[in-house]
């Protein structure tokens, strides 16, 4: 006789995720003078193993780089005229064949000089020397607000 009983075991195929939570918050405030930002996304793991495509829809942060090599995003000068006050969500989608995860990412673009009124100005680089015995004073150029 023939035994027509088997055991079948489903298994739930899960989206990819990152290995730990993002930081779904940023603020970045814009100095007076040079400066980088950067952030890592954590690492992304799928419990299957299946292969992840990883999808960065940047929104109006048009200022901000993503990087797929090393997963991260950048801006080089956060103090740059392109680099515009306010709020930006940053989507970033985990996909594998058979799900995908949504996470967003809010940048919030702070600039204290502006949001008190007070205008930044340009302060060249100037010397200065009073007398032949007496020391030299140099500034160097730089932008600040009261």
């Amino acid at each position: 006789m023939l035994d027509s009983r088997f055991t079948v075991t489903i298994t739930p195929n899960g989206p990819p995720v990152f290995t730990t939570a993002i930081i779904a918050s940023h603020l970045v405030v814009k100095p007076q003078t040079t400066a980088a930002w950067n952030y890592t996304l954590p690492t992304i793991v799928d419990s299957e193993g299946d292969s992840v495509t990883l999808s960065v829809n940047l929104g109006n942060a048009t200022f901000v780089k993503f990087t797929s090599s090393n997963i991260s995003f950048d801006i080089a000068d956060i103090s740059a005229a392109e680099v515009l006050i306010g709020t930006y969500d940053i989507a970033v989608r985990l996909s594998d064949a058979t799900g995908s995860s949504l996470y967003t990412m809010t940048l919030k673009v702070s600039d204290p000089c502006l949001e008190r009124g007070i205008v930044p100005i340009a302060i060249p680089k100037m010397t200065a020397q009073v007398g032949v015995s007496t020391a030299k004073f140099e500034f160097s150029p730089s932008t600040e607000c009261g």
